[in-house]
């Protein structure tokens, strides 16, 4: 009885794990083409009208962005500079007592951004509601996500399932703190999102 129960439970987690590697490789391999450098996001300009810049948030502290934000935030202001896009939205947190969003937009205004270019998206608490919150607002346009690269497939990959043309941006230049940690949730991170846009909704 015992040796049933342990087999039992073996294969299960042996299932659960090939479900939770097959899921995230399923959608790294079909993300990966979309993820282009700043020179691609101009040649993409010169194809056809690109409407939005989206930077996704993470934390800010004291008013200010986190390095990690800071770097998503630089990225897009190039984009910004070289006219691949005259609209950068920030999508993040916000509440009476913490607003990613609104760092967001003093940084991008300090560093040259016209407050009329920039947009809000104050109810982007979560990756999956980023995206819907485009979806919603702006319909099935052209956008390029701006975020790190772990960050990316997930993204590009419901964005394409609610019928977004995206394109990611890899705004990585450095290794921060607790990197591994954020992988690692990732990983689950994926699985939830694949499951909610394909059997949830």
């Amino acid at each position: 009885m015992i040796k049933r129960l342990l087999k039992f439970i073996l294969f299960t987690v042996v299932i659960c794990v090939i479900t939770v590697a097959g899921i995230n490789l399923y959608i790294i391999i079909d993300t990966s083409k979309r993820i282009i450098t700043e020179d691609k996001a101009g040649e993409l300009k010169n194809d056809g009208k690109i409407d939005l810049i989206c930077v996704l948030g993470c934390s800010a502290k004291n008013g200010a962005p986190s390095k990690m934000l800071r770097e998503r935030l630089d990225a897009a202001i190039s984009l910004y500079n070289a006219g691949v896009c005259d609209k950068i939205l920030m999508s993040g947190d916000h509440t009476t007592d913490y607003s990613e969003v609104n760092v967001m937009k003093k940084y991008a205004q300090e560093n040259g951004v016209d407050e009329a270019d920039i947009l809000i998206d104050e109810k982007g608490f979560s990756t999956i509601e980023t995206v819907e919150n485009i979806k919603n607002s702006y319909g099935k346009i052209r956008c390029i996500f701006v975020t790190q690269n772990y960050h990316l497939y997930r993204t590009l990959y419901l964005a394409g399932k609610m019928g977004i043309d995206a394109y990611g941006l890899d705004c990585s230049k450095e290794s921060f703190y607790g990197q591994l940690w954020r992988e690692v949730r990732e990983v689950g991170a994926r699985v939830k999102d694949f499951a909610t846009v394909n059997l949830l909704r």
